[in-house]
């Protein structure tokens, strides 16, 4: 079929597609359809602008090849970016005003919004395209002649050992982008280290494990060793505090920063500076940093892999040899990942692993696909089948979820893509955008011909759909941790996806003007700054107004309401001499707040031991494990924290013990028992 062909049948097709929708949307209005039949209007409304659009692009496209100029197609193309630029304004003054007549039909104007986006883009692609291209190599020629240069121009300075190789590094990038890059990453240094002491309600128990070793000599958690060793010799350093366990995973999330200047910077330095900026004031990369567990060496990890495989496909031109140098680097990332993640029994770790298994054959047919070698590509396709084996056998975690057959867990993606998901909290969290528009900012630049953005945007749509089909709600609960992993892809498409909305700008006359609008609709709407604030701090404040349907306090990991428990068990004389009994939440906050000796140990699952202050005891009763009768057969008095409606508002008993209730924070019940004998 010749491309008029197909051009005439996209057109027809989605013409009729168009007429039918609008003439149910019709029935619908005038009540002469059941709104049970068929979708919403809502639903159908998005469906009747695409198919316009469509249909728009295909006669635009027929037009051209029939070399006939259709004024009223090419009338709309030529408006699309000043109706693409209105939305864009409609929706950031939503953001303040939230007038109920656009945010109920939000969908709608966002849908409006990405089609009038898209016909701009598309019609002038190939412009930009060649503006992009002509810039990317007028900075490498730029970054050649400057690195050669270096000596000439300084003299003293190249004759130092160490500081030359910076210098050198930052004249050669340019002043303002290496400069750029150094602010940015002392502004995500500011951001992770804003409060440091915070207690975060999940994932301590490294922090305890390091404390049990510095206070008694050893620890009883064996996950993640090599951290607990780390914040282990930081404590012989500096002492036992959170900021200082905190250190070495906020370095990693620094690194980081610079790292995905490098990755970024393949597509081009703009795009580089992007990327970095958008890591550095992430809000969940902001949390994950400031977690004592793993996940910032998962994003460092993944990064890494990411740049070796990218340099080696960008630079090698010989097709034999770029088969045998990704099977190398690959084999290579694979067997340090998998053999680090052993010595150290980090399983979660092996994620990584989907980087080289994935990415590899993507890139080979990549190449196969640009060279037309057909026969090639089909090889390649079947590359992923012992991939996805490897990555199911090689991640234990994983295996769990292959027995459990297909399922569908939109979580995923809306944890990268819709605005009021529970957790994580991303740079448009509380936006007024739709999943929609979101997603067509991220799709757009595959409208370009650039193969690396077409293969970053295949390898984490095939992860992210591998989770979606395959990862259930196993464990009663779903956390951004497990695609922790894909962050930096995603980060990267983000950056790519912005620097080519931001040359829309190109097609308006009054370039000023819509530089400026649409600055402020990116950081009204898009990177909404009290996120990264909030996150920075920790603070919990922003979910107070949230409707419960959206956002929860749970979901940030921090928990402030936790200091009100502490006032409440101080103004009862509590001290680490006396025992404690918590259920519902980590043992973490009593015994490190209240400095109790990190010398005992349980084991609630059977398998897990975790460290413990001396005097606190645990209720779990998701997996039936209790030390309550232990705690009450063996101390005189103590105190109890209870965390579910089993729990009264009043004095209870319970095997003969009396429990006094002494207040509640949230849904937190707090007791006090005593036999009534001198502790």
């Amino acid at each position: 079929m010749t491309r008029e062909k197909y051009y005439k049948a996209g057109y027809v097709l989605f013409l009729n597609l168009a007429i039918i929708t609008a003439i149910i949307i019709i029935l619908k209005l005038f009540n002469l359809l059941n709104e049970d039949i068929f979708l919403s209007k809502n639903i159908l409304s998005v469906v009747l602008i695409a198919s316009l659009t469509i249909t728009i692009v295909c006669k635009h496209n027929l037009d051209n090849y029939r070399n006939r100029n259709g004024q009223f197609i090419s009338s709309i193309f030529e408006t699309s970016p000043y109706f693409f630029i209105s939305v864009l304004i409609i929706l950031a003054v939503n953001q303040f005003m939230k007038i109920a007549f656009i945010t109920d039909r939000n969908l709608i104007i966002s849908s409006i919004g990405v089609a009038f986006g898209f016909l701009a883009f598309y019609s002038n692609r190939g412009r930009i395209e060649h503006e992009l291209e002509d810039e990317k190599q007028k900075e490498e020629h730029a970054e050649q002649q400057r690195y050669h240069e270096f000596a000439h121009k300084f003299p003293r300075i190249s004759r130092v050992w160490g500081l030359r190789n910076v210098v050198r590094w930052m004249y050669k990038e340019g002043w303002w982008y290496s400069c750029g890059l150094i602010a940015i990453v002392v502004l995500g240094f500011v951001l992770r280290i804003w409060n440091l002491d915070y207690l975060q309600g999940t994932d301590n128990f490294n922090i305890l494990a390091a404390k049990a070793l510095y206070q008694n000599g050893t620890f009883s958690y064996d996950r993640g060793i090599h951290i607990t060793y780390m914040v282990y010799f930081l404590f012989k350093i500096f002492g036992a505090e959170l900021w200082v366990a905190r250190i070495p995973m906020i370095l990693m999330g620094l690194l980081s920063v610079f790292l995905i200047y490098i990755l970024g910077k393949m597509f081009s330095k703009k795009t580089g500076i992007i990327a970095s900026f958008l890591l550095a004031i992430s809000p969940v990369a902001i949390e994950k940093s400031t977690f004592v567990r793993e996940y910032s060496e998962i994003f460092m990890w993944s990064l890494v892999s990411l740049i070796i495989l990218l340099k080696i496909y960008i630079s090698e031109k010989d097709n034999k040899k770029l088969v045998k140098k990704l099977f190398m680097a690959s084999l290579i990332i694979l067997s340090l990942i998998y053999f680090y993640s052993t010595i150290t029994n980090t399983a979660t770790i092996r994620s990584v692993i989907a980087i080289p298994i994935f990415a590899t054959p993507i890139l080979l047919f990549s190449r196969a696909y640009i060279e037309k070698r057909n026969k090639t590509l089909k090889f390649y396709c079947l590359l992923f089948i012992p991939g996805l084996v490897l990555f199911v056998f090689l991640v234990p975690w994983v295996v769990t979820f292959f027995h459990s057959g297909i399922s569908y867990q939109p979580y995923w993606f809306k944890m990268f893509f819709d605005p009021f998901v529970s957790t994580p909290m991303q740079w448009f969290s509380f936006s007024s955008l739709s999943p929609l528009f979101i997603l067509g900012i991220f799709m757009m630049p595959l409208l370009l011909k650039k193969d690396l953005t077409k293969i970053l945007q295949v390898l984490f749509w095939l992860i992210l759909l591998l989770f979606i089909l395959k990862v259930p709600n196993v464990y009663g609960y779903l956390h951004s941790r497990y695609l922790y992993f894909v962050y930096p892809i995603f980060i990267t498409l983000i950056a790519i996806a912005l620097y080519s909305f931001l040359s829309i700008i190109k097609f308006y006359k009054n370039k000023l003007l819509v530089n400026l609008l649409i600055i402020f609709f990116i950081f009204s709407n898009f990177l909404i700054l009290s996120n990264t604030y909030h996150s920075s701090i920790h603070d919990l404040s922003v979910w107070k107004d949230s409707p419960p349907d959206e956002r929860q306090p749970t979901a940030s990991g921090s928990r402030n309401y936790f200091y009100d428990i502490f006032d409440i068990l101080i103004a009862n004389n509590f001290s680490n001499k006396y025992p404690l009994i918590i259920q519902g939440e980590n043992q973490f906050f009593i015994s490190w707040y209240f400095n109790y000796n990190i010398s005992r140990s349980y084991n609630p699952s059977g398998t897990d031991w975790y460290d413990a202050g001396e005097k606190v005891y645990v209720i779990d009763p998701y997996i039936n494990f209790s030390e309550l009768d232990y705690a009450i057969e063996n101390y005189e008095e103590g105190f109890l924290i209870g965390h579910s409606s089993e729990y009264p508002e009043r004095d209870y008993e319970y095997e003969a013990v009396s429990f006094n209730y002494i207040g509640s924070v949230e849904e937190y019940k707090i007791y006090k028992w005593s036999l009534n004998k001198v502790y």
